[in-house]
């Protein structure tokens, strides 16, 4: 039975602006029309079997999570299941990989993401998530996007009548895309890769055109302390480079997994989390990291140093040679970024678009039906 939402939600626009995209004929027959929508249609069930709406995402947890929900399968945010330690189903990817939204997951995928930069465009500053559905890295969780901020910045918005109000906002987005970006991982949100965090900073850019004495001044990528990648470094998506890759029975058509396979979530350099190369001589042992801002070595990422040059795989938990490893991590696909530093201010107005959180739908499903999704086989 399908758990939907009652009211108004954008986890609701983006899982059918998903479908419409990916499945428009099923969608169409559903909804009535191939286009996305805030308020799933109630009337989807009467051909499809029936179905329940809930308010908000609370109460969508709540009643996937009681005894009269055996069978129910619901869309939300990955968040409140996570926090709620109730299993979700894993999305198959276009490479033919079984996926959970984790942080390493989501950032991977949202490396294709772009920004509509058309003025004249109603969906100005909107993402397009087209080549993210269809991001051929085997790591991406298709169902990824991220939400928006909406700051004024227009000279004469009185909202933002002086200088310490404008600075204040500026040093706040600031923090947002790059430091405030770093704990986000663990409780089910993902830090912005670059080309987000780039398109921010276009944005916070237009707060210093509104008034000259707004001190932007090491605040930017060369100074953004965001675990997607070293500051300095923009080009390179650290997260990305060293974000597991699926274990082989998330591979379509394969034996199930084992319980927790393929969802570590944890921060980079913490327990459970990636590991990845030490900072000092680069030797490329797998050298434990500082966080998110150890460059790795020779080796690639690596992971926990034991003896013996073996290193703990961060996805299958087995000891395997440090070189081997490291072999691995250089075969992985880095999807490039698709967003430059610069760009054009666009049309003039009050209200412009800044990007400073990632979001990722996750399909909630009972212990019952996660069960019998491990027995999918080819399917």
């Amino acid at each position: 039975m399908p758990v939907v939402r009652a009211d108004g939600a954008g986890v609701t626009n983006q899982f059918t602006t998903w479908l419409a995209k990916e499945y428009p004929s099923i969608w169409k027959a559903c909804n009535g029309k191939a286009a996305p929508t805030d308020y799933f249609p109630t009337n989807c069930g009467e051909d499809h079997g029936p179905q329940k709406a809930q308010s908000g995402s609370d109460g969508v947890m709540n009643y996937v999570k009681s005894s009269n929900a055996v069978g129910a399968i619901a869309m939300e945010e990955y968040s409140y299941p996570l926090m709620a330690n109730f299993p979700v189903a894993k999305l198959l990817n276009k490479a033919g990989y079984y996926t959970l939204p984790t942080q390493y997951n989501v950032a991977v995928a949202l490396t294709a993401a772009q920004i509509n930069n058309n003025p004249k465009d109603p969906n100005y500053l909107t993402q397009k998530l087209d080549r993210v559905y269809v991001n051929p890295d085997k790591r991406t969780y298709a169902l990824s996007s991220y939400v928006y901020a909406i700051i004024p910045t227009a000279a004469n918005d009185q909202r933002l009548s002086s200088t310490p109000k404008r600075q204040t906002l500026a040093d706040f987005l600031y923090y947002s895309i790059c430091q405030g970006q770093s704990e986000i991982g663990p409780v089910g949100y993902s830090p912005l890769p670059i080309n987000l965090v780039k398109a921010g900073f276009e944005q916070i850019a237009k707060i210093k055109k509104a008034d000259s004495k707004v001190d932007l001044t090491k605040r930017d990528v060369s100074t953004c302390n965001n675990p997607t990648f070293i500051a300095g470094k923009p080009n390179v998506n650290h997260l990305a480079q060293i974000a597991p890759q699926p274990p082989a029975c998330d591979k379509i058509g394969a034996e199930p997994c084992a319980e927790g396979v393929g969802s570590s979530n944890a921060n980079p350099g913490s327990t459970g989390g990636a590991k990845q190369g030490g900072s000092g001589s680069g030797a490329g042992t797998g050298s434990t990291g500082n966080g998110a801002s150890g460059a790795a070595g020779p080796n690639g990422a690596g992971g926990t140093p034991t003896a013996g040059g073996l290193v703990t795989d961060p996805v299958t938990g087995e000891l395997v040679p440090a070189s081997a490893q490291g072999a691995a991590q250089a075969d992985a696909v880095i999807v490039p970024t698709t967003l430059d530093a610069g760009g054009s201010d666009g049309a003039s107005g009050v209200l412009t678009a800044v990007v400073i959180g990632l979001f990722a739908g996750a399909v909630v499903t009972p212990v019952a039906v996660t069960r019998a999704i491990r027995r999918r086989g080819g399917a």
